[in-house]
């Protein structure tokens, strides 16, 4: 028996259209810039011997046409890839890199916050041609900064004029580096914070940045190791609240401790 099944669909005030085919598995959409969307992609997942070549997408709005970029090679031996996002008018791709072996053994260990980063690049490109804009520069170096990082997080404002680069810390230290953008200004300022006063190792959940340049962000005490401080209970999950105002030296915040 053979059946047949007719479906219509409607729209109304849509006009849905699809771009070329990316074939790349690994894909951030990067978002709308200029009057064109922006992705990145990688080949299939790469190891640390062998880290992924790339590509960068460009379309139109309506996909009308697209510009896609050359394979560009991994970013070196030992490297790993950590984000990407459009930041002062370049797309920027950020990595990780290590240079000893002991450095690359610390690279491996997937858990949230475990894995230990000595090095941190971001590598821009001109959102026009696609093309490399200079070599890489480092934003992160343990040795300068004092705390090792287990990677970043990145957020921008709504109005699309505010970036925000958080530097997150080994679990094991109570440092942490806030890069602060103004996308068409350059760098608002860049400072490193430490945890001293709260006596606890933290874990990164959230971070938000406003119009202005102020950020927001939320930090877990971490169950999985030892704490320095002796008040807490297995039941209870305790969060800090950060908030970075632009105009002051320190951060401020409030705890909040859950119920069982």
């Amino acid at each position: 028996l053979f059946v047949l099944f007719a479906v219509r669909t409607f729209a109304s005030g849509y006009d849905i259209k699809t771009s070329s085919v990316i074939d790349q598995p690994d894909v951030k959409v990067l978002g709308w810039y200029n009057g064109s969307w922006y992705a990145v992609g990688f080949e299939k997942p790469g190891t640390l011997n062998k880290p992924p070549r790339y590509k960068l997408f460009k379309y139109s709005e309506g996909f009308k046409s697209g510009k896609i970029s050359v394979l560009y090679p991994s970013f070196g031996d030992k490297t790993l890839y950590l984000n990407a996002e459009i930041i002062h008018n370049k797309i920027s791709l950020f990595y990780a890199s290590c240079e000893k072996l002991a450095e690359f053994v610390d690279l491996l260990d997937a858990r949230e916050g475990h894995r230990q980063i000595a090095h941190i690049f971001r590598q821009d490109f001109d959102p026009n041609t696609l093309e490399a804009d200079g070599e890489p520069k480092e934003i992160f170096n343990e040795g300068d900064d004092y705390f090792s990082s287990c990677g970043i997080e990145i957020a921008q404002s709504n109005d699309k004029t505010k970036t925000a680069l958080l530097v997150k810390c080994y679990y094991r230290n109570q440092k942490y580096k806030l890069i602060v953008t103004d996308n068409q200004l350059g760098q608002i300022y860049s400072r490193i914070f430490d945890f001293k006063q709260t006596k606890e190792y933290f874990r990164f959940l959230q971070l938000k940045v406003t119009n202005e340049g102020n950020v927001f962000f939320v930090a877990k005490v971490r169950n999985d190791v030892v704490t320095l401080s002796q008040n807490n209970t297995k039941e209870q999950s305790t969060y800090y609240l950060y908030t970075v105002n632009k105009d002051e030296l320190k951060p401020k915040f409030i705890t909040l401790t859950s119920p069982v």
